[in-house]
């Protein structure tokens, strides 16, 4: 096995990514973003009502 190293005097330029210049400065934080909206309640579910399948072996509703 042979293996070829090469050494760099410099370490390599890290770039720091920037945003598009269009979209610069137009953005706004407008509350905590860690923590939940406290007045938030799920929906309540819907109700299918009553149905029935004709099938003679429940195993086919299964999969």
């Amino acid at each position: 096995m042979e293996a070829i190293f090469l050494v760099l005097d410099e370490p390599p330029v890290s770039r720091r990514r920037e945003p598009p210049p269009e979209i610069v400065g137009k953005g706004r934080i407008l509350g905590d973003i860690i923590s939940p909206v406290s007045d938030w309640t799920p929906p309540q579910p819907r109700s299918l009502g009553s149905f029935q399948v004709p099938v003679d072996d429940w195993r086919l509703l299964a999969n």
